[in-house]
């Protein structure tokens, strides 16, 4: 499928999900996550802070999860500065400050910037993935920049319904090596 066909999808199913049915999914995922054992071999996870109003899926309990058992949260800051948006990120903590970027999205404000060699898993927002890892952003190829040359396992938390058989890639596109959805785990060999 072309990019742009399975965003369309995957922010149709999203619009469409009940605020009831979008938690009880989320909350399935987040179960899933959260035993997966490359998180529990973890130290240091990059992750998200979900975007309410593109539905993504809310790891929110899991980052609190993981933060109780001691591992290292690093959440994405996006900075805007040098034409096309360039990803680190910072030590999150109950503590940290967020604030709004320009896409209306939480980041920390406060908080020690990470390395990407520190990170040992990361989980990846997306609309939507394929069978074999392949993952559909936003667009703006900022995470694919980022995830580029990191020497970590890649966990995309997706909801079942916007897992589409096959996805048209570029070059730059940088593969999932775990799709957690609400049913099931998928370790695509890419």
């Amino acid at each position: 499928m072309e990019k742009s066909a399975v965003r369309r999808h995957c922010r149709t199913y999203r619009t469409n999900l009940s605020d009831d049915r979008h938690a009880a999914l989320c909350r399935r995922i987040a179960v899933r996550l959260a035993q997966l054992p490359e998180l529990a071999a973890a130290d240091v996870v990059h992750a998200y802070w979900p975007h309410s109003v593109a539905r993504e899926v809310d790891i929110r309990p899991v980052l609190c999860y993981l933060r109780a058992l001691g591992r290292t949260i690093g959440l994405p800051v996006v900075d805007f500065a040098c034409g096309e948006p360039r990803m680190a990120h910072r030590v999150w903590t109950s503590e940290t400050q967020m604030q709004t970027n320009r896409w209306g999205m939480l980041e920390p404000v406060t908080g020690q910037t990470l390395l990407r060699s520190e990170v040992d898993a990361v989980l990846v927002p997306a609309l939507g993935v394929d069978a074999h890892g392949h993952r559909v952003g936003y667009g703006k190829g900022y995470y694919d920049r980022f995830l580029s040359g990191i020497d970590a396992v890649f966990i995309c938390p997706m909801f079942a319904e916007c897992r589409v058989p096959c996805i048209k890639t570029e070059p730059h596109d940088v593969s999932m090596d775990v799709i957690v959805t609400e049913r099931d785990e998928m370790r695509p060999a890419a």
